[in-house]
């Protein structure tokens, strides 16, 4: 998934914005455990059905998430397949990105003399912004 293509965008910007929420990142790691219908969301969550519903369609239109009818019931689930193709976009939009453990331990992959650079104190980038200075 090449994370330039229009249609790409779009889908991570969903998935950004469904994670941004504390209640939705709360019904993935209960979803995490086993699927769960809205019922059992919203005694556990202590949140209207409403509410749990509506979180479960940004979840699901970001692909995070499926429904499976059972009976009357419909049971939500992570949809592994799903986060799995996001995850590998989330690697190629973050895997230039490195921590600052990794620098230290020299496992950061960044060339020499800009780890040199870091060292001796911020580096300076385009339009005068500073990396690795304080404010």
């Amino acid at each position: 998934m090449d994370l330039l293509e229009g249609g790409a965008v779009d889908d991570q910007v969903k998935v950004f914005q469904a994670l941004s929420s504390e209640a939705r990142l709360e019904i993935l790691r209960l979803l995490k455990e086993h699927p769960q219908c809205v019922k059992a969301l919203t005694e556990r969550l202590a949140m209207t059905q409403p509410a749990v519903s509506q979180h479960l369609r940004v979840l699901r239109e970001a692909g995070l998430v499926k429904a499976e009818k059972r009976g009357m019931w419909v049971h939500y689930a992570l949809d592994h397949q799903a986060l799995q193709a996001r995850g590998k976009a989330m690697a190629e939009l973050f895997g230039g990105w490195t921590t600052a453990q990794a620098v230290v331990d020299g496992t950061s992959g960044c060339p020499d003399e800009l780890l040199e650079e870091c060292q001796d104190g911020p580096v300076t980038l385009a339009a005068g912004h500073d990396h690795g200075g304080t404010s």
